[in-house]
């Protein structure tokens, strides 16, 4: 293979390298992308889930202790009139103090059935044939969500919560509007930007929905519409969230655990939650480009820098050795580079592992100047004025005693600024004017 061939299979060799590279980091990225976006949403959801928690807890509690304090009256010989009156004006008490939700406790007690709500029922209705009593009684003494169902005094939406007592044919349960939890949901929905927000019960009935229409349906046997897709991609889900197809859209359908066995569920668009993955490649593209251009002006910059401080090295080190100590100072970052030490005194007063320059000099300086020259000795090489102190000066020079009562000289020369003009270098000088 001549030379132009060889030349061009390394060429190619280094681009299959690079197009390796560059598809093993985008894959990396891509991944890391979507693990967060997914990671964001789904705390996102926990979060609402908590609110949706709290106020089917409230109806849990409620339950719980009503049941308890029936029992109580039941154990001390109460009538079916005083359980009456008890249920009656603790359902007042829940709905005006508590949660406008609870529509009032009633139940099967003692072969009766009480309503602390007032309602009556017709002379046909069977209480034993209820959800709310049949659900609880398979509960086996659990509190139970019963399936959602039509109130028949308010004619809104509502569920019953129910507990069967010690007695295995009495039940307390209490009704509970779910307007204030549809209405919660909504916000939800519309506040994270979710494509549907839905509360399913442990059956699959759909407790809130962000559209009212889905209210009420069996998602577990309505073939025919998407919720029985989302619904039957949650029972095979490993994680809590999962990736469906519908209508040729990709959906990521993010969901929690609530109250007993139900699921808080987002339905939010693959491209929401992912963005573009257009936008992604070209973003990582260009950033390859400004990272790798940055590399290379580095690299040059350095380069010229080197060269710079070659050369200023050498002019340097022809010029310091006629003096007793000199240092390269950068006073911005506070560092020096010691360039000539021809002085026992440096060695003694300087520390080498403390990289400060300012501590550095103030130490030298302590250790060879005549205690009634100090202070001004502390001022002339104080860092922090000696940009202020240069800016129209080619050169700083101070004469003093030093601590053997000889004459010293020290001098700060400007070397280099910056862009905005700030000193970033600057050599000190020092020398002993007896000795001169």
């Amino acid at each position: 293979m001549n030379k132009r061939g060889r030349a061009i299979s390394k060429y190619i060799a280094i681009f299959l390298l690079i197009f390796l590279v560059l598809s093993a980091n985008f894959y990396m990225l891509y991944s890391y992308v979507k693990k967060n976006a997914i990671s964001a949403k789904e705390r996102e959801v926990m979060k609402s889930a908590g609110d949706f928690n709290y106020f089917l807890v409230e109806s849990v509690d409620a339950i719980k202790f009503t049941s308890e304090s029936i029992e109580q009256m039941k154990m001390n010989g109460s009538s079916s009139e005083e359980i009456l009156t008890y249920l009656e004006r603790i359902s007042s008490v829940y709905e005006k103090t508590v949660n406008k939700s609870f529509t009032g406790f009633y139940g099967l007690i003692n072969g009766e059935y009480l309503d602390g709500a007032g309602w009556v029922p017709d002379a046909d209705y069977d209480p034993k044939t209820r959800p709310w009593y049949t659900e609880a009684m398979e509960a086996d003494g659990a509190v139970k969500f019963a399936s959602p169902y039509v109130d028949m005094q308010t004619g809104a939406v509502a569920i019953s919560v129910c507990k069967r007592l010690e007695d295995p044919s009495d039940v307390i349960s209490m009704d509970v509007n779910l307007d204030e939890l549809q209405r919660l949901l909504e916000d939800q929905t519309i506040r994270n930007e979710w494509k549907y927000g839905m509360i399913l019960d442990s059956d699959g009935i759909v407790v809130a929905h962000s559209e009212i229409g889905e209210i009420g349906k069996d998602y577990r046997s309505d073939e025919k519409g998407i919720g029985h897709d989302f619904f039957e991609a949650f029972q095979s889900a490993s994680e809590n969230f999962t990736v469906i197809r519908v209508n040729g859209e990709r959906y990521f359908a993010i969901f929690s655990e609530i109250g007993s066995g139900w699921r808080l569920v987002s339905v939010i668009s693959a491209s929401d939650v992912l963005g573009s993955i257009i936008l992604i490649i070209v973003v990582f593209v260009l950033s390859v480009i400004v990272i790798f251009a940055g590399i290379l002006m580095s690299i040059l910059k350095m380069n010229e820098r080197q060269k710079a401080e070659l050369h200023l090295s050498k002019q340097v080190n022809s010029m310091v050795d006629i003096y007793d100590f000199a240092f390269l100072i950068n006073p911005l970052e506070d560092t020096f580079i010691e360039l000539s030490d021809h002085s026992l005194d440096v060695a003694m007063s300087m520390d080498k592992d403390n990289k400060s320059a300012q501590y550095n000099i103030r130490a030298l300086m302590d250790h060879i100047t005549d205690k009634r020259f100090k202070n001004r000795a502390f001022e002339f090489i104080n860092l922090k004025t000696l940009d202020e102190r240069l800016k129209n000066s080619l050169v700083e020079s101070w004469m003093f005693v030093n601590n053997e009562n000889q004459k010293y000289g020290v001098r700060f020369v400007p070397v280099e600024r910056d862009e905005e003009g700030r000193l970033t270098q600057v050599i000190l000088l020092g020398e002993n004017l007896a000795s001169a």
